[in-house]
């Protein structure tokens, strides 16, 4: 047998017997969670970390493990109230709700928010690889210990992926306990592209587009605003047969598409769902919502992000709850304050 395979083989046998360890911990299950293979992948590197034994701390130890680049620049940081920050500790449905909306591969940091103290890579159902301290092999430690021992999170990093937002709008939505009807809605946000290229959408289509959670009647208030109508008036030639067929639809259990409205606008689509959502004694809907800019409020946008780096845009744009900034993006900025001369 080659030396090249022998080396394989054993790679393998020991992922077998770690994935085999970690069952019988009852960290992973065959069927409770789909990211075996990332789990795989990710005891493989750290079997090659304990081989090469480089002196790391927990931060570079993360690095290695997605490729030796910094978590920091290639994953997005989720906003904070995905991980309910520092109120976290010794509530059990915060670690609960954290949980279940972890996944295999995310960084996650501990400590104060403006002093991260520690980072580990979660693993799945609870537990989590790390390194100690410096020159300190990994170790597998579950999350609530972390917490127990640091008292906060301060970050959650995930890697990259095209639907981030939708899937990150989904979680959100999945894991409010405050949006009691949420679950009547479907994601598909792709109609909505300033969700996905902010400031492409602010610039060229003079659009801000965000999603919003707000009751049936403030969507009801907010549209009879755009029509400078009274509610009551907004809602007069609303087809009731068709409230009356949406509220039954959605105790089935269909799912709509999300509605919108435009400030101080009558542009909007939405509000047999609202009225809908009223009839079964809904609090909160899921909304996009639209802003119209004038060309000076173009200007002041332009003139806010026009000194930042592509990686400060980023993060700036993670931190309002989008995805972050595409190319296009990046690009169009450009462009505008070469025209407008800013």
């Amino acid at each position: 047998m080659r030396r090249r395979d022998k080396i394989k083989n054993i790679q393998k046998a020991n992922i077998l017997a770690e994935q085999r360890y970690l069952q019988s911990k009852g960290f992973i299950t065959e069927t409770a969670h789909p990211d075996t293979n990332k789990v795989s992948e990710i005891i493989a590197k750290i079997e090659k970390i304990k081989d090469e034994k480089p002196f790391i701390n927990c931060e570079l130890f993360c690095n290695k493990i997605i490729g030796d680049t910094s978590f920091k620049e290639s994953f997005n940081k989720l906003p904070n109230n995905f991980y309910q920050g520092k109120n976290i500790a010794n509530n059990q449905q915060a670690i609960n709700d954290l949980n279940n909306k972890l996944k295999v591969g995310d960084i996650v940091g501990f400590g104060p928010i403006d002093n991260p103290r520690h980072y580990a890579i979660y693993m799945g159902d609870g537990s989590m690889y790390e390194v100690d301290q410096w020159g300190s092999q990994p170790t597998k430690k579950s999350l609530i210990d972390n917490i127990n021992e640091y008292e906060s999170i301060s970050a959650v990093y995930r890697e990259k992926s095209n639907n981030n937002i939708k899937e990150l709008f989904k979680e959100a939505n999945d894991n409010l306990t405050d949006c009691d009807c949420c679950k009547y809605f479907d994601m598909d946000t792709d109609r909505f592209g300033g969700l996905e290229h902010p400031i492409y959408y602010a610039l060229n289509k003079s659009e801000i587009h965000e999603l919003k959670l707000i009751s049936p009647d403030d969507y009801i208030k907010a549209i009879a605003k755009g029509f400078n109508l009274s509610p009551e008036n907004a809602i007069k030639h609303v087809n009731w047969d068709n409230v009356e067929k949406y509220a039954n639809d959605m105790k089935k259990g269909d799912k709509f598409p999300l509605g919108y409205y435009t400030f101080n606008n009558s542009g909007q689509e939405g509000r047999h769902r609202a009225l809908a959502l009223k009839k079964l004694n809904c609090n909160n809907m899921s909304v996009i919502t639209i802003k119209n800019l004038s060309s000076e409020k173009k200007d002041q946008f332009a003139n806010k992000y026009k000194n930042m780096s592509t990686e400060e845009l980023n993060q700036e744009f993670i931190n309002l709850g989008y995805e972050g900034v595409s190319g296009l993006d990046i690009r169009e900025l450009n462009n505008y304050i070469r025209y407008r001369e800013l």
